[in-house]
Formats: C-alpha cells, sequence, structure tokens
C-alpha cells in the first residue's frame, strides 16, 4: 500500500474512533466516580492539595480537568466536605451544585479522555506493525479502535484508559529495551514506566509482566545488542 494511502487509512480510523468514543457518551449521565476524578483533578490545579483521591492517577485527573481550569470551572464551597476529604460529595456539588453547568463540564473532561483512548489504538497499530507489518497493524487497528470495552470506557473521565495506554506502551518499551539496550530504547522505557505510574497504581503490574518478558527473551536465544556511542557489542 502506498503511504499516503496508508497514512490516510490510520488516521481515518483514528478519526472515526475517537468521533464514535465521543458521541456514546455525549449525552450520558456521569458514571459514579467521574464526578471524583474531575473534582480530584480540579482541586489539584486549584489547591496543589491531593487529599481527595490519592489512591489513583494524579496524571488522568489532571488532565481531564485541564480544560476546566482555563474555562473558570468554579469549585465548590463546602468546608465541611473539604476537610472531610469528602471527594464525591465535592464532586457531585461541582456538577451539580447549580453553579457550572454540568453538560459542559462532564463533555469537556470527556473530550480528554478521548486523547488516551486514541493514543491506545495508535501504540497498538504500532506495535503491531512491528511485528506482523502495516496490514498487521491495520487489523490490529481496526480491532483495538472498534473494541466495546475502548470505545465504552474511552471517553469517561477515569484513569482506566489512560492506565491502558501507559501499560500497553511500558510493555512494549520494555520488550524492545531487551532487544537492544540504546540511550533511546532506555529513555523509552524509562519514561512510559514513570508515565504509567502517575497514570494508574495498578501498573505496578508491570514488574512480573517484565520479569515473563526477560524469561521469554532468554529462553529466544537471540544476543542483546548494545548500543552506547562507539560501543557497538552483541552479547
Amino acid at each position: 500500500m502506498k503511504r499516503p494511502v496508508s497514512v490516510t487509512a490510520v488516521v481515518a480510523l483514528l478519526v472515526v474512533h475517537a468521533a464514535l468514543t465521543l458521541s456514546a457518551m455525549r449525552d450520558a449521565s456521569a458514571t459514579f466516580d467521574e464526578n471524583l476524578h474531575i473534582a480530584a483533578g480540579l482541586s489539584y490545579w486549584k489547591f496543589d492539595d491531593y487529599r481527595l483521591q490519592p489512591e489513583n492517577g494524579n496524571l488522568p485527573q489532571r488532565w481531564c480537568a485541564l480544560p476546566l481550569v482555563a474555562t473558570g470551572c468554579v469549585f465548590p464551597a463546602d468546608e465541611a466536605r473539604w476537610r472531610a476529604s469528602d471527594g464525591y460529595g465535592l464532586g457531585q456539588k461541582l456538577l451539580y451544585g447549580g453553579v457550572n453547568d454540568p453538560a459542559r463540564v462532564l463533555f469537556a473532561a470527556r473530550a480528554m479522555a478521548v486523547v488516551w483512548s486514541t493514543a491506545l489504538c495508535l501504540v497498538v497499530f504500532l506495535w503491531s506493525r512491528s511485528l506482523f507489518g502495516f496490514s498487521g497493524g491495520l487489523v490490529s487497528l481496526t480491532l483495538a479502535a472498534f473494541w466495546p470495552a475502548v470505545v465504552a470506557h474511552g471517553a469517561l473521565a477515569t484513569s482506566d484508559v489512560c492506565g491502558a495506554l501507559f501499560f500497553t506502551l511500558a510493555t512494549w518499551c520494555l520488550w524492545n529495551l531487551l532487544r537492544e539496550v540504546s540511550p533511546a530504547t532506555l529513555a523509552m522505557a524509562c519514561g512510559s514506566v514513570g508515565l504509567a505510574a502517575i497514570a494508574k497504581h495498578s501498573s505496578v503490574l508491570l514488574a512480573p509482566v517484565a520479569v515473563v518478558l526477560l524469561v521469554i527473551r532468554l529462553l529466544d536465544g537471540r544476543p542483546l545488542s548494545i548500543r552506547f556511542d562507539t560501543l557497538r557489542r552483541e552479547v
């Protein structure tokens, strides 16, 4: 397939996924934890206070709340709930307290979340292409773009798809590092693992995944390439 056509096909699938995912949730009410994520993210930006939801990833909460900071979304004034770190109560008041437009707040936060699901589809394509060529990558991208779980969760202002994105990316980068150690592969592995850690705390599961990848790599038997400046070695 010619390059312009192949690029168009990939971009078209990503755009269709983003549009489908966002439209699926456009008129849907908030899920039970979206208000908590949104309120927590907004409090991080406004007050640099992390009490509302420390058990979840800081990155997706801040990301989804970013347009709310830019548009002047009002954080609820409720001292009792704030002192009690009642994230759910503050989230409910933020959305339905009569000060902010809940539809606009939800749409803005969800539109930001769609970026994660679209990026996840792109990572799936790139990894699959590296293994099976462009045709295999396109099949994987199509399956990912229309996978019900990704479409259903992709536009939710939560940490699930953000965590899935960086978990997948980190696994790919760790695998590349086990095949070739270079400044680029080392930086990508460290960066992606770090992003996974601030995306969702379940990223600790990357540790056993890395062990499994290492075992597979050792059983593979092929030499490890080391590429650092003038150092070129196969071990």
